[in-house]
């Protein structure tokens, strides 16, 4: 029993690994480092008595039951005294050999790290700052995110709040590219702003921007030598590239020649869904991971039609923003919402309400709210 699922762990590329009879933990980074805030703990015992899923299954309906477990912990800052609960990873058995569950423990910690360093966003504390993931040997390939009522460890045991993700048909997650865009797409509905209104090709669109921004800037991470494919569910930094080129790239390209797209975000289907999600990664490309943070939490609702004016917002409260250009706009035109700002280093070629057209120089193009 000590020695289930021990193989997968030693492929571990970062810090060493604690173990006694009862867990063995992994830190990722070198834990007399500063800077390493990451860690996950292997319970190595099978669970006693096992855990139940809050959601029940089948024509009679019963909760699945969980056998094994892994805890992910994490701190903001090193100014932080502990690492705390951020993930709890349920799975309903543990394999010596090519074991997901480490990994996608792996893959939240980065994701729940990258998420607060960039936009700010953390778990929700009214589900007492934890997700807990279901890895589940039925259901239908994909996966589902849901807000839910569970009971903890207590004695008496006493009814919490959850937030949930369940990952289906397990036999069938084994692609890492497919499994990196569930990983990320699950955890966008745990932790993004839920923006929606859609009906195709689901009625929420904080999964779709969740795989969309996070598999960004996970290939970033990796070309940069700050992430390994290990930490991305096995996806490597071609299988990265390949993705974004083929579904994000080109919303991006979108938005850099039409800005914002105002009926669209009105709608309901695909095209509507991939007008939002494309706007938040263009911002995130060009005017910052701050500015897009912010954006999505100044949203005046859930509806889509309500981003751009968010995102002016987001860069008034700056009041000072660097355009950035990645490689895909180099020699571009882009469009930028300016409002009542001025702008240094570009030249202006049209305006249309908030937004402005511009043709940025050969020195950083800087958009000025205040004064």
């Amino acid at each position: 029993m000590l020695l289930a699922g021990l193989v997968a762990l030693a492929m571990w590329p970062q810090g060493p690994s604690p173990q006694t009879n009862d867990y063995k933990m992994a830190y990722l980074g070198d834990p007399s480092l500063p800077g390493t805030h990451l860690m996950y703990m292997v319970r190595l015992n099978r669970l006693e008595p096992p855990k139940y899923s809050p959601k029940k299954f089948g024509q009679d309906p019963e909760p699945y039951e969980f056998d094994y477990e892994i805890d992910g912990y994490g701190k903001k800052s090193d100014a932080d005294t502990k690492l705390d609960l951020r993930f709890r990873v349920f799975s309903q058995d543990r394999k010596e050999e090519g074991d997901v569950s480490p990994m996608a423990a792996q893959m939240l910690l980065h994701l729940w790290d990258l998420n607060y360093k960039k936009f700010k966003f953390d778990h929700l504390e009214l589900y007492r700052n934890v997700v807990d993931v279901y890895l589940c040997w039925g259901g239908s390939p994909g996966g589902e995110q849901r807000m839910d009522i569970d009971w903890d460890a207590e004695k008496p045991p006493r009814q919490v709040k959850a937030d949930t993700v369940y990952i289906y048909d397990l036999s069938s997650f084994t692609n890492p590219i497919e499994m990196a865009r569930e990983v990320a797409h699950e955890y966008g509905h745990a932790v993004l702003t839920p923006v929606g209104g859609f009906v195709l090709p689901e009625d929420w669109g904080n999964g779709q921007l969740g795989e969309k921004i996070f598999l960004r800037w996970c290939r970033n991470e990796m070309a940069a030598g700050r992430l390994q494919p290990y930490d991305v569910m096995g996806a490597t930094l071609p299988m990265l590239n390949a993705w974004l080129k083929k579904n994000v790239d080109p919303l991006i390209l979108q938005n850099a020649e039409n800005g914002p797209q105002y009926g669209l975000l009105e709608g309901q289907g695909q095209a509507s869904m991939d007008a939002f999600t494309g706007l938040v990664c263009y911002a995130d490309s060009v005017l910052g991971d701050q500015v897009a943070g912010m954006s999505l939490k100044l949203m005046a609702s859930s509806s889509a039609k309500d981003y751009p004016a968010a995102l002016l917002q987001a860069c008034e409260q700056r009041e000072r923003v660097v355009v950035e250009t990645p490689e895909i706009l180099k020699g571009k035109d882009l469009w930028v919402p300016l409002g009542k700002g001025r702008i240094t280093g570009a030249t202006i070629l049209k305006k249309v309400g908030d937004w402005a057209l511009i043709r940025p120089g050969v020195v950083v193009t800087t958009l000025l709210y205040g004064g």
